[in-house]
């Protein structure tokens, strides 16, 4: 796979995982059980997969 293809997967990727993780955020916050501070708490372990998708796609 060229390099170029990858910057592309990986550019239309994050996009639509940053559009989703905006909608599943409006979401959570809205119902009664998440808060803001909750979702600031554990978003360390909701970054997680973003970075097995970019380690697949380095390769």
């Amino acid at each position: 796979m060229s390099n170029h293809l990858k910057g592309i997967l990986m550019v239309l990727s994050s996009t639509a995982m940053w559009g989703l993780v905006g909608i599943l955020v409006q979401y959570l916050i809205s119902s009664e059980y998440f808060t803001p501070e909750w979702l600031l708490t554990y978003s360390p372990c909701l970054n997680a997969g973003d970075s097995w998708i970019q380690t697949i796609l380095a390769y």
